[in-house]
């Protein structure tokens, strides 16, 4: 059956009802049961798609391994009243350039047997996972633990950043800035505790030929474990490497 998107509408809500008729899509993969020699309705095939977009972590979506999804909710708009499309055996759903499929969003549709068209069609896509929330008001700068925060379902797609949704995560990390009792915890906001502040003395391993020698340098800045530094050394001579144990490697 071809999909035929009707000519004028006089309300947004009928307008939706007879734009998303029943038709015949040919996509990647199942998206649906339907009886036999019947199609899926084409929200439920574009939904599908959408679903299939975000599960597989396609860019632009909004994915995040911190926050893994438990539920994905999508909700197709109807298309522009005002549009005078010809029939069509089969559409293909397609992602617009610098979109996010995250929140409030548009798709594009187009036409690939039967017609030469295109259009574009409004979409809700609504993902709900698990997100830290703080138990209590914490400063920047403390120190956290698992135990600061509750484990709690919430709508990601309101929340700005990536929403930190493993506990495991926050494990020797401090704040990067303050939260308030009931405020979800951001990726951005945990930090690495700093190992070294300018002036601190350093030690510099230095590996060559299968031997270490040791000496002593100061930090010229602040450094957290694996973030790089520039140390000073005792014969004023500057060199550069990543924190690994307290200490710096340096390969000769």
């Amino acid at each position: 059956m071809p999909i035929r998107f009707p000519i004028r509408f006089r309300s947004p809500a009928r307008g939706r009802t007879r734009a998303l008729v029943m038709c015949c899509l040919a996509l990647a993969g199942p998206v649906g049961v339907a009886s036999a020699g019947a199609a899926p309705p084409a929200d439920e095939v574009i939904a599908g798609w959408v679903r299939g977009e975000l599960q597989r972590g396609a860019p632009p979506s909004h994915a995040s391994a911190d926050t893994p999804a438990t539920r994905i909710e999508i909700r197709v708009g109807a298309p522009d009243p005002r549009l005078t499309l010809a029939p069509c055996q089969r559409i293909e759903p397609f992602l617009l350039a610098g979109v996010r499929l995250w929140g409030s969003a548009r798709i594009g549709v187009r036409c690939v047997d039967g017609a030469h068209w295109s259009t574009t069609l409004p979409v809700q896509v609504e993902v709900h996972g698990p997100a830290l929330v703080a138990r209590a008001t914490l400063p920047a700068g403390a120190a956290v633990s698992a135990d600061d925060f509750t484990l709690e379902q919430r709508v990601l797609t309101r929340e700005s950043g990536s929403v930190v949704g493993d506990p495991a995560l926050v494990g020797g990390k401090i704040l990067a800035r303050p939260l308030t009792a009931g405020q979800v915890l951001k990726a951005d906001g945990l930090r690495q505790p700093m190992v070294f502040v300018a002036g601190d003395p350093v030690r510099i391993r230095v590996n060559a030929d299968g031997f270490t020698i040791s000496a002593e340098g100061i930090a010229l800045n602040p450094a957290a474990e694996g973030q790089p530094i520039r140390v000073r050394t005792d014969n004023g001579r500057v060199v550069s490497g990543t924190v690994r144990d307290r200490g710096i490697d340096l390969r000769m």
